[in-house]
């Protein structure tokens, strides 16, 4: 008897043969679907890297824009993170399948604000993986981004605080407003 939940079958192989054996369910064509996913992954990022602007001179300058940046920075910790929260542990495997792509996006969490921290935004050490009530994988995002004292009970926060250690000679002077207490806080005890 097939097991089914929301979505339909649990899985191709719960479902009736005649379904089986229509040909969007053949493994060559999931396979197929599979490389077109990742050929499109690459493509966007490699449109990133190389977008490039000429300035007055006519000389070509190596220009992404940031919102570029940010979207590659996105995308390679998507691809290689496991879908498991650094704080609680909390995991949830179907994060990574193409259809839960915005779910898994929100659970990359910046650990200093990328509003704020123009110059961090894509620093590979400014993110941690962070379930958000959105993903269902859990509210740990959703914590930390709600207020810095509540950040700081967190378990990630002494690997927080190491991170912003190693960042903060990196921090425009512009941004320094921006710090939150509990950080400078650290800062000044070493």
């Amino acid at each position: 008897m097939p097991v089914m939940c929301m979505n339909g079958y649990c899985s191709v192989g719960c479902m009736p043969e005649e379904l089986q054996k229509k040909e969007m369910f053949k493994r060559s064509e999931v396979l197929k679907r599979q490389r077109q996913y990742k050929a499109n992954l690459a493509k966007k990022i490699h449109e990133a890297a190389n977008d490039t602007k000429k300035d007055k001179s006519g000389q070509e300058v190596a220009e992404i824009n940031s919102q570029r940046q940010l979207s590659v920075w996105f995308i390679e910790r998507m691809e290689k993170m496991p879908p498991k929260c650094e704080n609680c542990g909390a995991e949830k495997e179907s994060l990574k399948l193409p259809r839960n792509g915005r779910k898994w996006k929100s659970c990359q969490a910046h650990l200093l604000p990328k509003r704020h921290f123009e110059s961090l935004k894509t620093h590979p050490l400014n993110g941690m993986v962070l379930g958000s009530g959105f993903s269902g994988l859990c509210h740990c995002h959703d914590d930390y981004d709600s207020s810095w004292s509540k950040a700081a009970k967190m378990p990630i926060w002494e690997e927080v605080v190491r991170r912003f250690l190693i960042m903060y000679p990196l921090i425009r002077p512009e941004e320094h407003q921006y710090i939150p207490d509990k950080l400078l806080q650290e800062v000044n005890q070493v």
